[in-house]
């Protein structure tokens, strides 16, 4: 957080309860003063409106409002999950299998807000095994094997079929 790194793990970490600005913002929340300057209270309105011009910003266009996280689609909550990590990274995000469990058009949806974060010069760390989506949204693929490096190449270099082959050691 401090470095400018923000993570996303396979689970989205959004409590399903809140609502999409306190999801957003939540452990970084925005207050106003309480009586006579102490302690304090949460300004939900300033949050709702914050986290829908972030999210617009990556193409997530889901009303803040008082929607909470649970009446979202599972595509809307992961966009929602990295539109935090969106915004809240200065320098780099890690995606760990951010389409994982989720339908082609929910996918799609999350592979845009991918791009839309690339354009903003975030560097995006994207982890997949799901071979198109990693070369949809990839410059450069580095494949692992057994805690190795085997190739760190651009993603011009490869199709479906050679990155297969590179993964499973087929491919020599």
């Amino acid at each position: 957080m401090e470095n400018g790194i923000e993570t996303l793990y396979q689970d989205s970490g959004l409590a399903p309860d809140l609502t999409i600005g306190s999801n957003i913002f939540l452990g970084r929340e925005i207050k106003r003063r309480g009586l006579l300057g102490a302690l304090g209270f949460l300004n939900q309105g300033a949050m709702e409106r914050k986290a829908t011009e972030e999210l617009d910003k990556v193409g997530i266009s889901v009303a803040a409002g008082k929607r909470t996280v649970s009446q979202l689609s599972g595509g809307q909550r992961q966009a929602v999950a990295i539109g935090r990590a969106v915004m809240w990274a200065k320098h780099v995000i890690i995606l760990d299998e951010p389409t994982n469990h989720l339908g082609a058009r929910q996918s799609q949806e999350v592979l845009n807000v991918i791009k839309a974060a690339r354009e903003q010069g975030l560097c995006v760390l994207f982890i997949s095994h799901t071979l198109p989506h990693v070369l949809e949204v990839t410059d450069r693929i580095v494949v692992l094997r057994l805690g190795s490096v085997v190739r760190d190449s651009p993603t011009s270099e490869y199709t479906v079929e050679s990155l297969l082959g590179t993964i499973t050691g087929l491919n020599k």
